[in-house]
């Protein structure tokens, strides 16, 4: 049997109104001016077109996982390199490209030739990331789960596994900097249970986990309890999951590195500058207690 996991309905209520209160438009004004992640896929997005940029941050976004480096500073690395190497719309010669990314870049480090033949693995998924090149709005956002399913019958995982569903929300980011700005991420996409997630999730009340257990190693072993929570929250506020994860990866190293008022004033003072007095309210509902 599993560890415990439970949702409380009570604070995915809470967490609704907060996230309402702000409002889909406020989000991806916080996507816009403080998400790195967006600014990098989008800056080499307008730089080689948007189907080969929504295809170099997918791919890439299938092997961020265990980094050498904070994720702000690996996609800054992949901006960086992508501004002085082409990125192809071939998948082939996309893959080989990343490859080489995946080779300079110190953050890709640890179990790079797994991740390596991760990459050359994601060509089995070709004939739906040529779509993903063609036309990546239609691909992204007309029919996201035909574009997931392919890439996990291709890695072997489920289409809700959080690698998968981070590469579609890093193609959405460099389609959003090119072809489809303003547009917005469908709500039956889950969000990728990772640790800023985890975390979170544990700090803002809404996942409870059995007493004398790291709380964020539990939530990630029952990220399916996880996806079903924020959907609650998200079917309450109006905002799509994805959308959400923005915010969450935004401030999830807050509540994780500092005692709960210390980190409740960090996030305050991030989103502030977007989100005004909102900022304030919604960082009380995000931390309640630490992650730790």
């Amino acid at each position: 049997m599993g560890v415990r996991v439970e949702l409380s309905e009570g604070r995915a209520r809470a967490l609704s109104a907060a996230f309402g209160s702000v409002g889909l438009e406020r989000v991806m004004e916080v996507e816009e001016s403080l998400d790195p992640q967006l600014r990098s896929a989008s800056e080499v997005a307008r730089r080689w077109g948007a189907g080969p940029g929504s295809l170099c941050s997918l791919l890439t976004a299938l092997i961020s996982y265990r980094l050498a480096m904070r994720g702000e500073e690996w996609w800054a690395c992949y901006r960086d390199f992508f501004g002085r190497k082409e990125c192809p719309g071939d998948p082939a010669a996309a893959v080989a490209a990343v490859g080489e990314f995946l080779r300079s870049c110190r953050g890709g480090v640890i179990a790079r030739e797994a991740k390596a033949r991760r990459l050359e693995r994601a060509l089995a998924a070709a004939p739906a990331l040529r779509r993903l090149v063609e036309s990546p709005s239609e691909a992204i956002l007309g029919d996201p789960r035909a574009l997931l399913s392919a890439l996990a019958a291709a890695l072997g995982q489920d289409p809700q596994d959080k690698t998968i569903v981070f590469s579609l929300k890093m193609a959405y980011y460099a389609c959003r900097g090119a072809e489809c700005p303003g547009a917005v991420l469908p709500f039956h996409v889950g969000i990728p249970v990772d640790v800023r997630v985890s975390c979170v999730s544990h700090s803002s009340g809404l996942l409870e986990v059995a007493p004398a257990v790291d709380p964020v190693r539990a939530i990630m072993s029952r990220p399916e309890v996880a996806r079903r929570a924020w959907f609650e929250v998200s079917r309450g506020s109006g905002i799509p999951p994805l959308h959400l994860d923005s915010l969450i990866w935004i401030v999830g190293r807050a509540p994780r590195d500092l005692p709960p008022e210390e980190a409740r004033a960090a996030i305050s003072r991030s989103l502030g500058p977007v989100l005004g007095p909102l900022a304030r309210g919604l960082a009380e509902e995000l931390v309640l207690r630490p992650c730790r």
